[in-house]
């Protein structure tokens, strides 16, 4: 079983998809929002935990990490891969506390917060763009594997 953490966005959710197509192993994606990464997901028969986090429930972020050893407990993920967007900073967290394997990737040139603050929880940091590692304070961690790509476009059977 892995973790897909992802921000709520295509951004994040297709380089996730992508992996999970080429891993093919069972998998939770875990979203902040139905949508749009519900609609997304569901084009790939993907049924994602919904795990609600905005800017206001960061004051109560003991909560969260309390939410997010409940999620881990229950579905015992062998690998945690975050995406990117704030919803991956307590599972890059409770990843490293249990020591769960924990991959941040960065599809962007320029590393957004939460990679940022989940490269220190993270074993290894995946990133698209060489020129990122300059980015990455924990450059030791940093291996330049380049974008992942779908093989399985669902929704272009209707057009």
């Amino acid at each position: 079983m892995i973790f897909y953490v992802a921000g709520g966005t295509g951004g994040h959710l297709f380089p996730a998809i992508a992996i999970h197509q080429e891993l093919q192993t069972d998998a939770t994606f875990i979203v902040p929002r139905k949508r749009p990464a519900g609609e997304i997901l569901d084009k790939y028969d993907i049924s994602p935990v919904i795990f609600p986090i905005s800017k206001s429930s960061t004051f109560f972020f003991p909560i969260l990490l309390l939410k997010t050893i409940k999620l881990v407990k229950k579905y015992r993920p062998k690998m945690i891969i975050i995406m990117g967007g704030s919803v991956c900073i307590p599972f890059a967290m409770i990843g490293w506390l249990f020591r769960i394997p924990t991959l941040a990737f960065e599809q962007n040139v320029i590393p957004g917060r939460a990679i940022r603050v989940c490269q220190f929880f993270a074993n290894k940091v995946i990133t698209s763009f060489e020129a990122t590692r300059k980015y990455i304070r924990l450059k030791n961690k940093v291996n330049c594997l380049g974008n992942p790509i779908r093989t399985d476009y669902p929704f272009t059977d209707s057009l």
